[in-house]
């Protein structure tokens, strides 16, 4: 792996593990299960759309990701609004989207 595309993906990582408490290789296997190749997907954008939109899906994917699982603690759906404070608080930002 390059320097580059190393530190983004160490980025990456950082967040998954401050947010949802969890390794890249738990995120990947979560996808990898719906025979999905989610890092691939982000080594992709970053080849053919540059860094921005690559950190830009990763950090949504996160939100996404901890979206889900917070829905299932409250046990409902959560607002547009709600999503979006939330997406706001997890500190990815992604505060302008």
């Amino acid at each position: 792996m390059n320097a580059f595309k190393e530190k983004i993906f160490q980025e990456f990582a950082a967040n998954l593990s401050r947010t949802l408490g969890m390794t890249i290789d738990e995120y990947s296997e979560i996808f990898y299960r719906k025979g999905e190749d989610a890092l691939g997907e982000f080594e992709t954008a970053l080849r053919e759309e540059g860094p921005e939109v690559a950190r830009l899906m990763m950090n949504w994917s996160i939100v996404n990701l901890s979206v889900i699982y917070h829905e299932s603690e409250i046990n409902r759906k959560m607002t547009s609004d709600e999503i979006k404070e939330h997406a706001i608080s997890l500190d990815l930002g992604l505060e302008h989207f």
